[in-house]
């Protein structure tokens, strides 16, 4: 194969990898939901969005376990951050979701991920939330 056609093969190559997105991924395609799959470990917290504060690059959400649920924590400050999957719970299955639909009433289950800012309320970051769920 000649020069020209490698330097043409890796520019195409190069230009359909631009091109696809990661549906699972903060930013992917709200417009083509894409099935999505939520985290095989049992969620940190299951609850109710009680309070919502947008704090410089994450969007800080406190959730409350609900009375009828038993997870790990009873009352939660995640940090939703670039690095977080947000999904959504549909009659056809788990789809992308923003974190502007993380609103005060919203129904989640949330994973952890890295170390523990302050013991009560617990304050962690996100790995994952779903809406929904």
């Amino acid at each position: 194969m000649s020069r020209t056609h490698r330097i043409a093969l890796a520019l195409l190559l190069a230009a359909a990898a631009a091109c696809t997105r990661d549906p699972g991924t903060p930013g992917g395609a709200p417009d083509l939901p894409a099935v999505a799959q939520i985290p095989g470990a049992t969620p940190d917290i299951i609850g109710t969005v009680k309070r919502v504060d947008d704090a410089g690059s994450a969007r800080e959400v406190l959730i409350e376990q609900d009375s009828t649920r038993s997870a790990g924590y009873p009352v939660a400050r995640v940090f939703v951050t670039g690095r977080t999957r947000v999904l959504r719970q549909t009659t056809g299955g788990v789809v992308a979701a923003r974190p502007a639909e993380l609103t005060v009433g919203t129904r989640v289950r949330a994973w952890f991920t890295g170390p523990v800012r302050e013991s009560y309320p617990v304050q962690v970051d996100a790995a994952t939330v779903l809406i929904g769920g």
